[in-house]
Parts: structure tokens; C-alpha cells; sequence
């Protein structure tokens, strides 16, 4: 049976600072946020908004950097998690996960790399006026 690929990858601005917890017997670390990627143009504009997962060291080394504005580019595995909410309803939530071995965070605008060798740095952001 063939293994399947799942990777997304996104380039937006964060919608609000990342929140830091500790989760698990481990104490395992895990930054949240949330990124708004706009595509098109003028009438054709479009925004959408992605929630990511970091996950470890990665997720403690970032979280101070996230902060609200911010441009990324995050590149993971997309997963689907459900829980049953307050009224007995089934709840789902689409999620971008960053873990040690699969994805990537990096910070865009000011050349700084945050991890990963394949990825390159971005110097400066350059407008394209159209």
C-alpha cells in the first residue's frame, strides 16, 4: 500500500500573538495562532484564516517571536480534530501542525531563519505594483 503526503503551506500575517502551554505527562510544549492569508486582488480579494500548531522545543523558541502583524510562511501537516462541545454537538477543527520532523516556521521580513536548512531566508519583503 502507498503512504500518502500531507503538507500544507501557508504565507500570511498572524492574527494575534501565539499562546504557549505545556501539555501532557512531558510537559510537552504547544504554540497556537492563527494566520490570515490574503489572495486575489481588488473585487477578487479573498482572506482566509488557518489555525497552526507548533509542537517542542520549536514551539517554546518561537513563541516570543509570534506576535500579532508578524508575516510567516508555516509549512506542516494538516489534521482534523473533534470534541464534544458544552451542548452535546460534535465540534471539528482543521489545524496545520509543526512538528519536529515534519514542517517548518519561518519568520519573514527581516532575513531571520528560525529552523529548518531547506528553507530559504527571506531578506526583505518587495511590493509588486499590480
Amino acid at each position: 500500500m502507498a503512504r500518502g503526503y500531507n503538507q500544507q503551506t501557508i504565507v500570511g500575517n498572524l492574527g494575534g500573538d501565539a499562546e504557549l502551554v505545556h501539555v501532557g505527562q512531558n510537559d510537552t510544549a504547544k504554540a497556537s495562532f492563527s494566520i490570515a492569508a490574503t489572495t486575489g486582488f481588488g473585487e477578487h480579494e479573498h482572506t482566509e484564516w488557518f489555525s497552526v500548531v507548533v509542537w517542542g522545543k520549536r514551539a517554546e523558541g518561537l513563541a516570543q517571536h509570534l506576535t500579532k502583524g508578524k508575516k510567516v510562511m508555516v509549512a506542516g501537516e494538516t489534521r482534523t480534530r473533534s470534541w464534544e462541545g458544552d451542548d452535546g454537538q460534535t465540534r471539528y477543527r482543521t489545524e496545520v501542525h509543526v512538528t519536529p520532523y515534519k514542517g517548518d516556521v519561518v519568520l519573514l521580513g527581516g532575513g531571520q531563519r528560525t529552523s529548518g536548512p531547506d528553507v530559504p531566508a527571506v531578506e526583505q519583503e518587495e511590493e509588486i505594483p499590480f
